[in-house]
């Protein structure tokens, strides 16, 4: 009853890895006759006949049905129950996910708002000397004395706007980003309008206008950073040429030295935002063909465990991959995000077996164990599977007898032997007692207190259903993550690339006040390690600190306060209003200041 092809190909010493060759004998007429049987073989070369076991199992199907009609079986009703739970949190996974991406926008507007003009002021500290001479006590006053904190705010405000306008507006149009030349021309566009808002917040191009004019686009025009070369020597030398050509080069110095800071920043911050997020401690569970937004559907080996039957597990698993919807986080509006607590408590028990005397009326009635909507393949995963994933009949051996044979005050019990990997316990305890005393599993992990059906301690690498704890997994649990990522990319970032961008600071501005015929007695010089100037003088040094840990504390406020919403619509229902949802958080929290689960 199995292929003797591997079998003869191994006695006469080949390897059932070698290329089959067709023989020239005669062919098998049933090969060319679609009304005969063909025998079908599963991989393992034991014969399979899809047929006859769905018919098998219609019959038992509509066996079941008619026993179930009559009243001598029950319907199950927990896979219906199991089915609305899941969509219950699918739901409630979607409503989340879209609280969560509102949340992460108004979270970066905060940090925008808030950091707006702390590095302002940190981009003319590396830039003017005077900053060297004041201590950082001081420097609010200063800052207050040179412009109303207004004009400090809506400076550059309309060059950030219409720049963060043509970025989302180029995001709708897929033709702009297909097209080099409209590529390369927005790029030139934004990037223009961002070193015009550097030069407007350090106070090197006047607050007026607001926005800068066409000229200011049109290279080597009077008010292009680019400016226009030098006239062409009298003499055509090879030594004259050389030299228009540097000044010539050196015209582009500032915007390129500017492009290539923005590119490093980005490179930078992308390098350290995959780093940070992974570093930082999220709410993650390992990645299976299962979901894990549904506790109630487990492995078929979890349910042997606690001592479900095949079919039931059969099932269960059928569900989970029906209700397998998408995981993670998905879709942050960052150059490294990737799409993230309150933990879920670990996988539920199974419901503690009946405690009626054996022939008593309420064992008649038993609980169906097919599933009322059918299964699909039932592959054999090994050869112990393959006849316990099948359909189970509804049979009953009822004996004859008095209904009354034991005591009024007699029970009956069953020992059962805990799984592995921690405390399952009994109907009365938590630890296969039938006293209902503290028991172990077989690791040695106590069980849950104060529960018929407790689990291991979710802090071991498995529970008492053979897993760790499960999260729930959602945008609105990783919030505080990718918060966070943001705030610390952004300070590590500007930490390290402080040397770069105070050289780049400084050239710019040189070539824009020598374009314009300022001085630039008052700005350091391009040397940025160079102790001569001040620049590294312990002041300086103490008003850059002194800012990051300012432009931290700022964006920690808004972390707070983005991750307390956050906390706040965990588990909402999409219909609750805003007064609902505090009624039920409120709610819930004295409840559990009472002592009340």
């Amino acid at each position: 009853m199995t292929k003797l092809g591997p079998l003869t190909s191994q006695a006469l010493g080949r390897s059932p890895y070698d290329i089959v060759v067709p023989g020239e004998g005669e062919q098998d007429p049933r090969d060319h006759d679609p009304n005969q049987h063909r025998q079908e073989y599963d991989d393992r070369g034991r014969p399979v006949n899809r047929e006859t076991k769905l018919m098998n199992r219609d019959i038992v199907r509509a066996h079941n049905e008619v026993m179930q009609v009559i009243g001598v079986a029950e319907p199950d009703s927990s896979i219906q129950a199991a089915d609305e739970e899941a969509e219950k949190r699918y739901r409630q996974k979607q409503y989340g996910d879209e609280v969560a991406h509102r949340l992460i926008h108004v979270g970066r507007v905060l940090g925008v708002m808030g950091v707006w003009g702390v590095n302002a002021v940190r981009q003319r500290i590396l830039l003017y000397r005077q900053y060297s001479e004041i201590p950082f006590h001081h420097l609010l006053q200063h800052e207050f004395s040179r412009q109303p904190l207004w004009r400090a705010l809506e400076t550059g405000l309309p060059v950030f706007i219409t720049n963060h306008a043509l970025r989302r507006a180029s995001l709708g149009f897929k033709s702009v980003h297909r097209t080099f030349w409209k590529s390369s021309l927005l790029q030139f566009v934004r990037l223009h309008l961002q070193m015009f808002l550097f030069l407007q917040r350090s106070g090197i191009a006047p607050a007026v206008p607001l926005l800068p004019s066409p000229l200011y686009f049109l290279p080597f025009s009077r008010e292009s950073p680019i400016a226009r070369p030098p006239p062409l020597p009298t003499t055509l030398s090879v030594r004259s040429m050389v030299h228009w050509s540097c000044a010539t080069v050196l015209n582009f110095a500032p915007v390129f030295m500017f492009y290539s800071y923005m590119r490093a920043w980005s490179y930078v911050t992308e390098t350290l935002y995959r780093r940070i997020y992974h570093w930082l401690p999220t709410p993650t569970n390992p990645r299976s063909s299962r979901s894990l937004y549904v506790p109630e559907y487990v492995s078929i080996s979890a349910r042997r465990l606690n001592g479900s039957s095949a079919a039931e597990a059969s099932d269960g698993a059928d569900g989970a991959e029906d209700m397998d919807g998408p995981i993670g986080p998905d879709d942050v509006d960052t150059a490294a995000a990737s799409s993230e607590s309150t933990p879920l408590q670990p996988l539920p028990p199974p419901p503690p077996p009946s405690s009626s005397a054996p022939g008593s009326p309420t064992t008649v009635r038993r609980r169906n164990t097919v599933s009322s909507h059918g299964g699909g393949d039932d592959g054999y995963a090994s050869e112990e599977e393959e006849f316990e994933l099948s359909a189970t009949l509804i049979s009953f051996d009822v004996e004859a007898g008095d209904a009354n044979d034991n005591a009024p005050s007699a029970w009956s019990a069953e020992l059962r032997q805990s799984p592995a990997g921690g405390g399952e316990g009994g109907p009365a305890g938590n630890g296969g007692d039938v006293e209902g005393g503290e028991g172990r599993g077989e690791s040695g992990h106590q069980g849950t207190s104060g529960s018929d059906y407790g689990v291991g301690d979710s802090s071991n690498a498995t529970s008492g259903v053979g897993f760790g704890p499960v999260y729930a997994e959602g945008l609105l649990v990783q919030l505080p993550a990718i918060i966070a990522t943001d705030i610390m990319t952004v300070l590590t970032s500007s930490a390290l690339m402080a040397p770069y961008e105070a050289f780049m600071i400084r050239l710019v501005a040189h070539a824009y006040r020598q374009q314009h015929g300022l001085p630039v007695d008052d700005l350091y010089g391009l040397a940025v390690l160079s102790p001569a100037d001040g620049s590294l003088s312990w002041t300086s040094l103490t008003n850059c600190v002194g800012m990051w840990l300012v432009h931290l504390a700022v964006d920690a406020s808004g972390w707070l306060l983005v991750t307390g919403l956050a906390v706040l619509y965990r588990g909402a229902e999409p219909e609750w209003s805003i007064f609902q949802l505090l009624k039920e958080k409120l709610g819930y929290g004295q409840k559990r200041g009472d002592g009340r689960e």
